[in-house]
């Protein structure tokens, strides 16, 4: 568990998501959703199913950010084959943005990664979210390509663990 001290006694804690955080998870996405003024149906089966999709492989992992015991933030890591992993469900409630909290879950997520083998993470982001992807080129995220989806430019980044290994 990590804590990120706010400048005052208010306390950022990252924890390990419970099986019954899949409801405070659907509704911090879809509340980014609506900040986005977004219309699109986008999969969120992943969050109504944390157990089978993040909780029940060791390799695999989702965590909450709280302040004050109300989740304000969230990130999975969904292990892959051949020792990859991807990044997935970065979110930061609106009025909490700007305070670490995103690096802190972002570190959490890599740091599990490099525990369990993973030597390759991938992560996407659409490219009108210029915050998070500066946090990702801050934690050392490359860009790999860009594309096109719904008349949306999504940009997929990558970090090479295996590099850190002397690979």
């Amino acid at each position: 568990m990590q804590t990120c001290n706010q400048g005052s006694k208010d306390d950022i804690t990252i924890r390990s998501a419970l099986k019954t955080d899949a409801d405070v998870a659907l509704r911090l996405y879809k509340e980014d959703l609506k900040a986005l003024s977004s219309t699109e149906r986008l999969d969120d089966g992943d969050l109504r199913n944390l157990n089978d999709t993040y909780l029940d492989d060791a390799d695999s992992g989702f965590w909450i950010a709280e302040y004050k015991g109300d989740v304000v933030g969230m990130i999975g890591v969904r292990a892959g084959a051949d020792h990859t992993a991807e990044i997935c469900r970065l979110r930061v409630q609106k009025d909490h943005r700007r305070r670490g909290i995103g690096t802190l879950l972002l570190e959490q997520a890599v740091t599990h990664c490099r525990d369990h083998g993973l030597l390759k993470i991938s992560l996407d982001v659409l490219s009108d979210r210029r915050p998070a992807i500066d946090l990702f080129e801050k934690t050392g995220f490359r860009l790999n390509r860009e594309r096109e989806i719904a008349d949306r430019v999504l940009m997929d980044f990558y970090i090479d663990l295996y590099q850190e290994r002397g690979g």
